[in-house]
């Protein structure tokens, strides 16, 4: 928006301001001399609209002429583009500027010069992001036209205008005393307006003298005098053809349209309005009865004495829509979006579908009978329908009834009630099925504003089958204390038709009550047919009760005592006393009262279970004297009770009550193993026991593990009373901290144990932290694994054995089986491990008998074959010749791969363990062995033997062998080891 700001010839010479054609037909420009220059002028009689229908048209102008130009008729005309402001009837053509933007919006505001002007908004504006004034004021209020041409300014955000007069788009529109008055039509808004003590509406504050058109607002509206479209109406304003929709708040006066005044024509509100002064729907004082106005009722809950408001159904509705256009609702500028039936989405009629507001719902069928009473079969079934439409809004749910559609009620797919029977959703249906029957309610909505095509929901109804009848007046009798169900009923015959039903009859009683003798109600009686009750409808009868009274259990005579001291009336429960005897009177048969135990009027009544007597006034002198009465109680539902009654005066009285067991508690403490039990209770006046006999103040006492405590408690000893009854709790004291115990796994050499608990002070096992699980020792122990024996064999001479993999140990030596004896062709072998018996035998020599004992050693020992053996097997002894000494020859096997590993194993053993493995396994350490062997030789020599004292296993070479050999000793072994075997005085020497 452009307006001229200075005159010619001011500034530079080659300075032009540019105007448009409506500006040059119009008034002079500042700085144009109004004595040579005549302003220009529109001729609005001669506009025609642009297109049919078209609010824009154009106009005859006469530009901006020299006076005397003027006088001589030689001015210049031009089209000017013009506006029609009109809003009821005819034309109010007038030129206009166009708006286009939120900065030209607010342009308008910030110039009280504009308040003169007129403006079409061309097209929709967001004025988020510029701060908003209103335009106008009471010194300077908006005196011309402004449409919105049908768009919208969105975003409104006038919340921070608390220091003018008025607050709205508009502060104020017009002035009525200077009857000059303003337009503002065609403009819808949304946002927020607050003004926290001035006269606010969403369109204008204060509109003193004009009119409000087919305009619109959404949002929230607060101040003192506050409507949805303007704060205040003057007396000669109209506000016709609006809509309000939001939340309208007002100190003084608040509304849906306008806040206080103004004439209302055609005008709907959705808002809810709030406030602490005058409340309406539509308007407030000014107009009494606005013409055609509606409001929310479901929403604005104001008083209503137009009658203006309507439910949210009837508002959303498309009928309502065509009533609203048959009843002076401009037409051209109101529409109704269609509802959102398939989303849930009903729409109010609006100004522009652009500006439709909407609410969410939800449909549903309410589909029942009229009563519950279950029907017969050919009896008629009363069925009540609605279509219910649940809007769903902020402050809360809003249930009405749809009417448009129509109704159907159907068994399967047959049809059974029609459209036509139903009256105000009431249908009756004469049945003609019998059990469970599901009828369907079919709901068209076709013509329904709010649901699908077909809506159905079911509903099951059981139709008894035939109905029987019942002569006669029962009776239901027995004795007292027998239930309801448990009477025998007589006298009641059931029927169908005229013949009788085999059956029984009984009161049917979901509880246990005991009807008490003389009950003169009525009970219900349920015929129960002897054969094929489902054939009969539930049949029932009305039934008289005839109860006899029961017998009353026996009551011992009372033993009352009461301290000399005692006087007054006492109450005395009777022990053993039925709780339901019903009405109960007494008579007291006999009284002794020689001796003035009792009061002279002792007053003895009887009062729920309770004998009631006065005592009399006594002294110490009267201890040990006594009253006798002999009562008899007469109740409704047992017969006559008799017993007696003592009352003995003693030296001090007995109290009759006794502390509340819930008034005490008992707790446990742990110090090392040691556990205590603790007394706690609140009460002063009581002593306290662990065993019944010691009483005191002594509230702990030392408890064992897991072992049942017992505490008393009684009311303490007075100067009048003796102790009370004792009442006692029981604990269980458990245990103190328990120890944990890590799970332990087997081995083959020692047991294992499971996780565990133990208690250090009675010993006993738990398989739980908290000791609610005892367990027995053995449960603990997880036993030993097996062996893993090795799946090879070690051996010796011996024999042969396996070795644990696991902890070392070995299994017993098992005897080699020979597979036969040794030849000149093969060994003696096990046939189990391998090992080498005995070796091949020497072939036949010449050589004298010593040479064929070496030889034949020399070949046993160089034939021999190692099996692993962990150590040299026994020695064999070599028979001897009288007279001769020879060293015994000792067959050594050749080092093995298994040999060589157990040698390895021992030698990475510290020496003592290396020692305890051999004999562990079984095997004897190499000298003890050596020394066995040579006791097994000396036993065929004439002159014995010493012990072996030296042994070697040093390396064999070609060298030493010949060394030894040449020096008469024998060679035994071979492969990468050999023994040196020599006699040296009487003893054998191994090197």
């Amino acid at each position: 928006m452009r307006k001229a700001t200075a005159g010619v010839g001011e500034g530079a010479s080659d300075k032009v301001i540019p105007l448009t054609t409506s500006q040059l037909c119009g008034a002079l420009p500042e700085g144009l001399d109004s004595t040579i220059w005549k302003e220009g002028s529109v001729d609005t009689s001669t506009a025609k609209a642009t297109d049919t229908g078209s609010r824009f048209g154009t106009a005859t102008g006469t530009y901006i002429n020299l006076t005397k130009v003027a006088k001589i008729g030689e001015t210049k005309t031009a089209s000017v583009p013009v506006y029609n402001y009109v809003t009821t009837n005819g034309d109010d053509w007038d030129t206009y500027t166009l708006i286009t933007t939120a900065e030209e919006f607010v342009a308008i505001g910030q110039d009280t010069a504009n308040c003169n002007e007129n403006y079409v908004l061309k097209n929709n504006i967001d004025v988020s992001r510029v701060e908003l004034r209103s335009i106008g004021d009471p010194g300077t209020p908006y005196i011309g036209k402004f449409s919105g041409d049908g768009h919208t300014i969105s975003h409104v955000d006038m919340t921070k205008e608390n220091d003018v007069y008025s607050s709205g788009l508009f502060a104020q529109i017009g002035d009525q005393p200077s009857k000059k008055s303003g337009k503002v039509m065609l403009l819808a808004a949304n946002g927020d307006i607050v003004s926290s003590y001035c006269e606010t509406g969403g369109i204008c504050g204060n509109l003193s003298a004009g009119e409000i058109y087919g305009c619109s607002f959404t949002g929230t509206v607060k101040g003192s005098m506050v409507g949805g479209i303007s704060g205040v109406g003057g007396q000669y304003t109209m506000i016709s053809q609006c809509f309000f929709e939001g939340d309208v708040q007002g100190k003084d006066s608040a509304a849906g349209i306008c806040g206080m005044g103004g004439t209302i024509d055609h005008c709907i509100s959705i808002g809810n309005v709030k406030g602490n002064g005058e409340l309406a729907g539509i308007s407030n004082s000014g107009d009494p009865n606005p013409e055609k106005c509606y409001f929310n009722k479901d929403i604005c809950n104001v008083k209503d004495d137009c009658d203006l408001g309507h439910s949210t159904l009837q508002l959303t509705s498309s009928s309502f829509f065509k009533e609203l256009k048959d009843n002076g609702f401009d037409p051209a500028i109101w529409t109704k979006k269609a509802n959102d039936k398939e989303n849930g989405i009903a729409y109010y009629p609006s100004l522009g579908e652009n500006n439709a507001v909407g609410v969410k719902y939800t449909t549903g069928l309410q589909f029942e009978r009229a009563d519950d009473v279950t029907p017969t079969y050919g009896q008629d079934i009363t069925f009540n329908a609605k279509a219910l439409v649940n809007f769903v809004t902020d402050e809360q749910p809003i249930s009405a009834e749809d009417t448009e559609g129509s109704f159907e009620i159907r068994i399967g797919d047959t049809p059974v009630v029609s459209a036509a029977d139903f009256k105000n959703g009431i249908a009756t249906y004469k049945a003609q099925t019998v059990g469970e029957t599901i009828f369907t309610l079919v709901y068209t909505g076709t013509n329904s504003s709010f649901f699908p095509e077909q809506t159905t929901k079911d509903l099951t109804v059981n139709i008894n089958p035939a109905l029987l009848t019942v002569e006669g007046k029962g009776i239901a009798g027995g004795t007292y204390g027998n239930k309801l169900r448990e009477l025998k009923v007589t006298r009641l015959t059931a029927k169908l038709g005229t013949e009788p039903i085999d059956g029984t009859w009984q009161i049917q009683s979901d509880d246990d009550k005991v009807p008490y003798v003389g009950d003169s109600e009525t009970y219900t009686a349920t015929f129960i047919p002897t054969e094929h009750p489902e054939y009969y409808q539930t049949l029932t009868a009305q039934v008289k009760l005839e109860i006899s009274k029961a017998i009353a259990p026996k009551i011992q005579d009372l033993d009352l005592k009461y301290s000399w001291a005692a006087k007054g009336e006492k109450a005395v429960q009777i022990p053993g006393l039925p709780e339901d005897l019903g009405e109960t009177t007494m008579e007291v048969i006999m009284l002794d009262n020689s001796m003035n135990v009792l009061a002279a009027d002792p007053d003895i009544k009887y009062s729920e279970g309770k004998l009631l007597f006065t005592l009399g006034e006594n002294t110490m002198d009267d201890i040990g004297e006594h009253a006798i009465v002999s009562v008899q109680l007469r109740s409704k539902n047992y017969n006559d009770i008799v017993f007696g009654i003592t009352i003995t005066r003693t030296a001090k009285a007995d109290r009759e009550d006794t502390p509340d067991p819930d008034a005490f508690d008992m707790t446990f403490t742990v110090s090392g193993n040691d556990l205590a039990a603790q007394i706690t209770t609140d009460r002063t006046d009581v002593e306290f026991s662990f065993d019944g006999t010691d009483w005191g103040q002594t509230k702990s006492t030392g408890v064992g593990h897991n072992e049942k405590v017992i505490a008393q408690i009684r009311y303490a000893e007075t100067d009048d009373y003796n102790a009370s009854p004792a009442v006692s709790k029981t604990w269980n004291s458990g245990h103190g901290p328990l120890n944990r115990h890590d799970r332990v796994e087997p081995t083959c050499q020692a047991e294992g144990s499971i996780e565990y608990w133990t208690c250090d002070v009675c010993g006993l096992y738990f398989a739980s932290a908290d000791g609610s699980k005892s367990i027995t020792a053995t449960e603990i122990v997880l036993p030993k694994t097996d062996h893993s024996w090795a799946e090879g064999y070690l051996s010796d001479m011996t024999g042969h054995w396996h070795k644990c993999g696991v902890c070392g140990i070995t299994s017993n030596t098992e005897k080699h089986a020979s597979g036969g004896a040794a030849t000149t062709e093969r060994a003696e072998i096990c046939t189990i491990c391998g090992y080498e018996i005995a070796p091949k035998k020497p072939a036949a020599s010449n050589d004298d008998d010593d040479d064929d004992d070496d030889d034949s050693s020399q070949a046993s020992n160089t034939d021999q074959k190692a099996t692993g053996a962990a150590t040299p097997p026994a020695a064999t002894a070599t028979p001897a010749t009288p007279g001769v000494v020879k060293p015994s020859v000792i067959p050594v096997p050749p080092t093995t791969p298994a040999a060589d590993e157990n040698s390895k194993e021992d030698a990475a053993k510290p020496s003592g363990e290396a020692q305890d493995t051999q004999e562990s396994s079984g095997e004897a350490p190499q000298e003890e062995r050596i020394d066995s062997m040579t006791a097994q030789t000396s036993d065929s020599q004439e002159s014995g033997t010493e012990q072996i004292t030296e042994t070697s296993g040093k390396g064999t070479n070609a060298g030493r062998v010949a060394a030894a050999a040449a020096a008469g000793a024998v060679v035994v072994g071979g492969g990468g080891a050999a023994v040196y075997v020599t006699m040296i005085k009487g003893k054998f020497k191994f090197k």
